[in-house]
Order: C-alpha cells, then sequence, then structure tokens
C-alpha cells in the first residue's frame, strides 16, 4: 500500500525543500545546497511516476464509481449491470427498474467522492454525490436531480463489485427511497 493516495503532499513537500535549498545556496553559493535542490526536484519527479504505478484499493472502487456512472450516462445496462454482484439480486434489480424509467439529459456530475475501506480491504464504501437532468421515460420533463449515494462494495475475482445501494438525503443523512423522485 503506498503512503498517501495523491501525490501532491509529498511533491509539495519536496518543493518546498528544494526553496528553502535554493534560498540557502544564492546566498552561500555553496555546492551541496545546489546538488540538494536539484535532488528534490528530481525525486518531485519520481514520486509522480510512482505514484501513477501503484493502484490502491480506494482508487480501484473510485475508479469503479465513475465507470458505473458513464454506463448510467450512456444507458448502458449491460455495462452498469457488470458493476453490481451476481448475488445482489435487489440490487441489480433496483439498477435495471432505474435505469429503465430515466435517461440522462448530457453530463452525469459525480463530486465529493469518499472511499471507506472496510475488512481488511475486502470490502469498501463509497460517498458521493451524482447530479445530472434526467428525463422520465414516456414524458418530455426535465428536471435538475440532486443525488447522494452509499454503495457497499465487495471484491469478487479481483473485481469491485456492488452488494449494497443506499440514497441519502442530499442535505440530510436519512436514507430515502433510491427511485424517489425529487427529494428537498
Amino acid at each position: 500500500m503506498w503512503f498517501t493516495e495523491s501525490s501532491w503532499p509529498p511533491i509539495v513537500g519536496c518543493l518546498a525543500v528544494a526553496a528553502v535549498l535554493f534560498s540557502l545556496w544564492s546566498a552561500s553559493r555553496r555546492g551541496g545546497h545546489l546538488i540538494g535542490m536539484i535532488v528534490s526536484v528530481a525525486l518531485c519527479g519520481v514520486i509522480w511516476m510512482v505514484e501513477r504505478w501503484i493502484v490502491t484499493d480506494a482508487e480501484e472502487v473510485e475508479a469503479a464509481v465513475y465507470s458505473l456512472a458513464d454506463a448510467v450516462e450512456h444507458e448502458d445496462a449491460e455495462r452498469a449491470l457488470a458493476h453490481i454482484s451476481r448475488q445482489a439480486a435487489a440490487e441489480r434489480a433496483l439498477v435495471a427498474g432505474g435505469m429503465g424509467l430515466i435517461e440522462v439529459d448530457g453530463h452525469l456530475r459525480v463530486t465529493d467522492m469518499q472511499v471507506k475501506m472496510l475488512s481488511g480491504n475486502s470490502r469498501a464504501t463509497s460517498h458521493f454525490r451524482a447530479n445530472g437532468t434526467v428525463i422520465e421515460r414516456g414524458s418530455l420533463q426535465q428536471s435538475h436531480v440532486p443525488s447522494r449515494w452509499l454503495l457497499t462494495w465487495q471484491r469478487e475475482a479481483g473485481e469491485w463489485r456492488v452488494v449494497g445501494i443506499e440514497r441519502r438525503q442530499t442535505l440530510g443523512n436519512e436514507k430515502i427511497d433510491p427511485l424517489a423522485r425529487r427529494v428537498d
């Protein structure tokens, strides 16, 4: 496991060290300060490359959320259902039924993503907001629908699959019907 989910904190730290070493070098013109500064800047590139190679479980779950949202946005029920566990029959029916009721008009925006790993990294929860303009099938009525979701994920055959779906109030924390039309 990598020591940070983002490469930016260690990169900023290395840049801060490089700035201090540059300041010291400017004042004293010592070669050691200049070499230290060059090493610190080079280390930023190494950290960035290593971060791209290492993908944590939480990053895999986050990518799965975005892939699921993309499938819903493009009305690809088969691809959306591929993210749902075969053992989660109720969740599969919910996704299939929900996709049959609405179509996304434009882009489905996923924000405020939080992934929490559980049970020795074999389970996870993803909490996020999904906002978009939807059209009810059989109607011409468009409406902007903000929503907040808590998905429970489980690793199955090396892939993360949804085993639980909860829709939450956008401002509160109470569970609501996942297929509710509009929730204030």
